[in-house]
């Protein structure tokens, strides 16, 4: 950390509120902490790359500093400050169905937004959301169902190694 980048974090800590200060959270910051549960980010973070929390098989919690200006939690899974893009659901999350907990206002799930959800076996995507991220669902193998709307748009990649049934609702 150069004071105002996390680029990589080198703790083994279950529990990690990253300092107030840091403004950027660097891309693959936590990889490969397998043993990381819970991240608090204070409201000086303003940046933090799509593949931050790669391979953080146990992460369960991403609580944001309710003065952040660019983002926010609830119950624990990223969002923008203003909740209309789903940016990171915790890989450790043990709920097999996130259906009817994604906020209604949320217009797009970001790239690797699900990225390595061991446990989800089926999500339910509100026809609200008109985006969906590169590799949003990559290494999700328990993943059974995909409801969504025909609209909406899916980036590079974004349903890669899915290989369950796809369901339309529209």
């Amino acid at each position: 950390m150069d004071g105002t980048a996390l680029k990589i974090y080198w703790g083994n800590a279950a529990s990690v509120t990253i300092p107030e200060g840091v403004t950027s959270i660097g891309m693959i910051a936590f990889d490969f902490h397998h043993g990381l549960t819970n991240v608090s980010i204070p409201s000086s973070v303003t940046s933090i790359e799509a593949s931050t929390f790669w391979r953080c098989r146990n992460l369960t919690s991403i609580i944001v500093d309710t003065q952040n200006p660019v983002y926010s939690s609830v119950e624990g899974i990223l969002f923008n400050k203003d909740i209309t893009a789903l940016i990171k659901y915790p890989a450790g999350r043990q709920e097999k169905n996130y259906t009817y907990n994604i906020p209604t206002g949320v217009i797009s799930i970001g790239e690797c937004a699900f990225l390595g959800c061991r446990a989800l076996a089926n999500i339910i995507i509100p026809s609200n959301v008109a985006s969906i991220g590169a590799k949003a669902f990559y290494g999700c193998p328990n993943l059974e169902t995909i409801t969504l709307s025909r609209n909406t748009k899916l980036g590079y990649k974004a349903l890669e190694g899915f290989s369950g049934k796809l369901i339309y609702r529209d």
